[in-house]
């Protein structure tokens, strides 16, 4: 389990997140809600080691992650999808996978590249083209798929539904659930509401770095106000307000 216990995080001398708690447990996803600059990429960055935490407390398996380099968070277990799909453009799918895998050695790594394909069949045909010439989707899941190769038993994914059409969105989601069931614990971080809402056992709300809400998911359904003053309270743009009350239903 991933046990994040009184989380604050300053940025450019700015709190950016204060007194978060939540964890994440093998084989389950929790869903992150809030608007733009709410701290939810922050507190991504923070669990990830590429931002310093000022006070509380990352542990996994009850070993402290606070103050770790990055690669040896990753070595501990949890891999990072990242925001905007970011891929090595010049590079082959096939050659964007194998940097992914680089603590692997090289039968463990092309088994590794073998077992992921088989969650995105749409990228085996497209091994030998740079990613770069890929569409946002599947740049989305050869982000995914670097981070399984890593073996990770917590997966931080940040805006799994940016710029995506909806119905990759579904196919995404699809492979979620697919993921968690190999034990894999997914903290999901999304601006909207539709997915998280649907894939994940529990929910929190981020407002101004703040834990504003910490339940299931149908009690957030049973109180839209909630979500809703969260996101009118940050600054969040109309087109995400407006989707709220049908998001919700």
């Amino acid at each position: 389990m991933l046990s994040i216990r009184n989380l604050s995080v300053q940025r450019a001398g700015r709190a950016v997140l204060q007194d978060v708690s939540l964890g994440i447990k093998d084989g389950e996803i929790v869903g992150l809600l809030g608007a733009n600059g709410a701290g939810k990429s922050s507190l991504v960055m923070a669990i990830a080691g590429d931002l310093p935490v000022s006070d509380g407390s990352i542990e996994l398996d009850g070993r402290s992650l606070r103050g770790l380099p990055p690669e040896v968070i990753r070595r501990r277990g949890v891999g990072v999808v990242p925001e905007g799909h970011p891929v090595l453009d010049p590079l082959s799918v096939r050659d964007n996978l194998r940097a992914a895998g680089s603590m692997l050695r090289s039968s463990e790594l092309e088994a590794e590249i073998a077992s992921t394909l088989q969650m995105f069949p749409e990228l085996t045909a497209r091994l030998s083209v740079a990613a770069q010439n890929l569409s946002g989707g599947q740049k989305q899941m050869v982000c995914i798929a670097q981070a399984l190769i890593a073996r990770p038993r917590i997966l931080l994914i940040d805006e799994l539904s940016f710029g995506l059409a909806p119905v990759v969105v579904v196919r995404l989601g699809q492979t979620l659930r697919r993921i968690v069931q190999r034990g894999v614990g997914i903290l999901l971080i999304e601006q909207f509401t539709t997915l998280a809402l649907s894939l994940a056992s529990e929910v929190h709300v981020l407002e101004r770095g703040r834990l504003g809400f910490s339940g299931s998911p149908q009690a957030l359904r049973e109180n839209p106000e909630i979500l809703q003053g969260a996101y009118l309270a940050s600054g969040a743009a109309a087109r995400a307000t407006a989707t709220l009350g049908r998001d919700l239903t």
